[in-house]
């Protein structure tokens, strides 16, 4: 089956390079851009840059190979692309390439469009062509399918030449169970014995990994296992530990071996106790001229003890909460052997899904970024725990999560899950809303683990009002009723929240006056179009979930402060160009509502607050129409006064390069390269203390700027904004497949997502089983969280496949033509297509 590519790297573009390859909430490995096996983080925390070692070893593929000329010698090969000076440390004791003098391949490049990954390898020296492919299986709408705990490695050996040449390809795998990869991590017991056994089973042979003699309740503790699939069981051979010996005994010992016959012989059990033993196997085949076989690997794990984030006051310690997939599988070889066999099907699936979005109309700038920034989904960001509720940390750090709790103002970013897996967007909501909100309504930015445990009493207003609107777009997609009823007195108590003695909005005028936590980690006091434009949202979104659910004296009351405040952003806080702050410091005598004040302690004073916007241009002033226009909300401000607001900030803010700008604090771009940043005074105004970030670029911002560009008809505009981003991860200067913030694999950039719909204006209303989209003719992808396909536009024809789930049909709405209804139907995934025939414009 061909892999489609998104985006194709070669030289220095291959050298930041480490794709993460694991399912939602299982962890990952991750492959380096020269084909190299890197960062294993399947320990329930991140270890960025953790390899592996035991016996000179660390995870690797060599490939053997062999004309089958009279006195034709074997020659080794690494299955990698070159390595060079610039990837070597000056100290040779330095982590670095594995053994840089054995011959790897001359020439490298990596073909990617998320999660697939092909490296291409070729050298003059070899009689075979090789290419590298990787894969976790990506299905929308199924997270069991997409949550699996493994890595799918195939070696594809192609032989140009005119005479059969031998082959074998040895994966070795350190046994690193028990390992502490984290300064926190208790060091390995010295009773911990780590051993690899040789198993089979139907069309699987390999190696299972246990250990023996360690904390049975430790992060680290579980099992691995490194198999062959659908090779000939003779075929196969195993070494379950590598020789011992002194300095390089072990891995010329290796070799040694493989060379001579391309098999692999078992050497004596490991007598030094405590040590780790490496694991090797070895596939073995003949390739007859002009011809190709695919030798497939596949790595799994089983490590069932993450704990939460919270500590119990009662122990002084954390709990396990455990993993959802360790509950569905015994162990690592009972992953393997189930894995193993749906290698062919999960494939399909993942190509079908990767194909089509590659193949859609979308621009391929859109597709990249949004494919790219997946794997926060399968880092150690992203969990779910034992009972299968997701949660989620903001990044991760070098050997833990950067910022727990599934934080709000972060994770309202996210426009990823809700078209992808809606069961885990619905999922954040009703941990948030039914299992850590208070009585009194507040929503904690940050929820507890485990949730019986007390939550952190302090709100976001940008958090807590986006996670209202959030609410009302998962259920304009997923169409249950009785899930938004449940969910109702929550989400209402939350809005309410608002308007309470002291609070947001304590005057009830659609304004939020009080002091308003934001994302930007500080509080602005007084009006200010970040939080604004949430708040919007919040009570349009609140105005409809109650005319839902027949509420309609709430309803009123949502609405006309909705209409109050939307007056006076027009008129009273927009300034001809763009919506800045107007601060208002807290009278003297006034006692802020518990919670919503979370000042970061540096002698703040709420009377002459600092790190304001002020008069600032501010990217995130119009940060909510994205997602209200998904949500069926449609425009929150004055489109013309919205469209001044976006140019001003492209006029202001982007900066192409930034050159000289001045940043005081961390740096996500550099002189040379483009951006928009978070905030400028163009006019003056500067407080002497802004807001700490302001000089910062952060990509999840301009994603979601990107798209309110996109949504406003700035289509050009967008575009050259993600373009920038991305050129910003382009392999020479930083990781494509990881856009830091507050961490690696940050929440944040999930946003990328946000373009998909904008640039097709699709919507989707599950309870009216109406299917909208924009005029633009083409063929396009579309997602709803529990379906997804394609659908063709023409200026006659519309036609909609179901490529995934299932999807209720009733009304299809093409802009500007007249609403096709029809009998309400469910179409699921391999029907026949739903086609029209449109009237002509106008």
């Amino acid at each position: 089956m061909k892999w489609p590519a998104l985006r194709i790297f070669s030289g220095p573009e291959l050298d930041r390079i480490a794709m993460p390859v694991g399912g939602i909430g299982t962890g990952t490995i991750s492959i380096g851009g020269r084909g190299d096996l890197r960062d294993f983080e399947v320990f329930n925390r991140p270890s960025r840059g953790f390899i592996p070692r035991a016996q000179g070893a660390q995870p690797s593929l060599v490939l053997r190979t062999r004309r089958c000329l009279p006195s034709e010698p074997a020659a080794i090969r690494i299955l990698e692309g070159a390595v060079s000076g610039r990837h070597l440390d000056a100290n040779p004791d330095a982590p670095g390439p594995w053994r840089p003098g054995i011959p790897r391949f001359a020439r490298a490049s990596f073909r990617a469009a998320y999660p697939l990954a092909e490296i291409d390898l070729r050298d003059p020296g070899c009689p075979l062509v090789a290419r590298l492919q990787t894969f976790n299986p990506l299905v929308p709408a199924d997270a069991e399918k997409s949550g699996l705990p493994c890595a799918v490695i195939r070696v594809v050996l192609r032989n140009p030449g005119q005479q059969v040449v031998e082959a074998s390809v040895a994966a070795t795998l350190p046994n690193f169970i028990g390992e502490p990869v984290s300064p926190r991590m208790p060091a390995a017991p010295d009773t911990l014995r780590r051993a690899w056994h040789r198993r089979e089973a139907a069309d699987v042979a390999g190696l299972f990994g246990d250990c023996t003699g360690g904390n049975p309740e430790d992060e680290a503790h579980g099992t691995l296992a490194l198999v062959a699939v659908g090779a000939a069981s003779d075929r196969v051979t195993c070494r379950t530990t590598w020789a011992e010996g002194f300095w390089t005994h072990g891995v010329q010992d290796f070799f040694d071996d493989l060379l001579g016959d391309g098999r692999l012989d078992e050497r004596p059990p490991l007598t030094q106790p405590g040590c780790a033993p490496a694991g090797s196997v070895c596939i073995e085949t003949e390739i007859p001229p002009r011809e190709t076989r695919a030798l497939t690997f596949l790595l799994t794990w089983h490590f069932p003890n993450r704990r939460g984030w919270t500590v119990d006051p009662a122990t002084g310690t954390t709990r396990i909460v455990g993993n959802h997939y360790t509950t569905r599988f015994a162990d690592a070889w009972d992953a393997a052997t189930r894995i193993a066999a749906e290698i062919p099907e999960l494939e399909t699936e993942t190509l079908r899904f990767v194909s089509a979005f590659c193949d859609s109309d979308h621009p391929d700038v859109i597709k990249e970024a949004a494919l790219s920034t997946l794997p926060v989904l399968r880092s150690q960001t992203s969990f779910r725990i034992a009972e299968g509720r997701f949660f989620a940390w903001e990044g991760c750090g070098s050997y833990e999560g950067s910022w727990a709790g599934t934080c709000n103002h972060v994770w309202l970013y996210d426009a990823a899950t809700p078209q992808l897996f809606g069961s885990i967007a619905r999922s954040i909501h009703e941990t948030a809303l039914l299992d850590a909100a208070g009585d009194d309504g507040l929503l904690p930015m940050r929820v507890p683990l485990p949730t019986d445990l007390p939550a952190w009493n302090a709100a976001a207003a940008d958090g807590q009002c986006g996670q209202i609107l959030r609410v009302l777009r998962e259920y304009r997609h997923h169409g249950d009723r009785r899930w938004l009823a449940r969910l109702w007195p929550r989400v209402r108590g939350a809005l309410e929240f608002c308007w309470k003695p002291g609070g947001w909005d304590a005057d009830r005028d659609g304004v939020m006056e009080g002091p308003q936590h934001v994302t930007m980690d500080v509080d602005y006091f007084g009006p200010n179009p970040q939080t604004a434009s949430w708040y919007l949202a919040a009570l349009r979104a609140g105005a409809e979930m109650a005319r839902i659910l027949e509420d309609h004296d709430f309803a009123a009351r949502c609405d006309d402060l909705a209409e109050r405040g939307r007056a006076f952003l027009e008129t009273q806080l927009f300034n001809g160009e763009f919506f800045p702050q107007k601060i208002r410091p807290l009278p003297k005598d006034s006692k802020p509502l518990p919670g919503i004040a979370n000042l970061i302690p540096d002698g703040n004073d709420p009377a002459n607050p600092r790190f304001q916007l002020g008069p600032a241009v501010c990217i995130d002033q119009l940060a909510a129409q994205p997602f209200a226009h998904q949500a069926g909300l449609g425009d929150l401000f004055d489109p013309i006064h919205a469209e001044i607001a976006l140019k001003s900030i492209l006029r202001h803010n982007q900066k192409r390069p930034l050159g000289n700008h001045f940043n005081p604090l961390r740096a996500f771009a550099t002189p040379d390269e483009n951006g928009v940043l978070l905030a400028s005074w163009p006019h003056g105004g500067q407080p002497t203390r802004p807001f700490p970030y302001w000089a910062e670029i952060w990509s999840g911002c301009e994603h979601l700027f990107a798209a309110a560009l996109i949504w406003a008809g700035l289509e050009e505009d967008g575009l050259r904004v993600i373009a920038d981003v991305r050129r910003r991860h382009a392999g020479h200067n930083r990781n494509p497949f990881d856009e830091a913030e507050a961490g690696s694999h940050y929440a944040r950039s999930l946003a990328a997502w946000a373009a998909i719909p904008a640039w097709t204006r699709f919507r989707y209303d599950a309870p009216a089983g109406r299917f909208s989209v924009g005029r633009r003719r083409g063929r396009f992808f579309w997602a709803t969280g529990d379906a997804w396909g394609i659908y063709r536009l023409t200026d006659r024809t519309f036609s909609l496949m179901v490529l995934g789930g299932r999807l209720s049909i009733a009304e299809v709405v093409v802009a500007g033509l007249p609403p096709e209804s029809r009998p309400a139907r469910v179409v699921a995934a391999g029907a026949p297509p739903v086609r029209l025939r449109l009237p002509p414009p106008g």
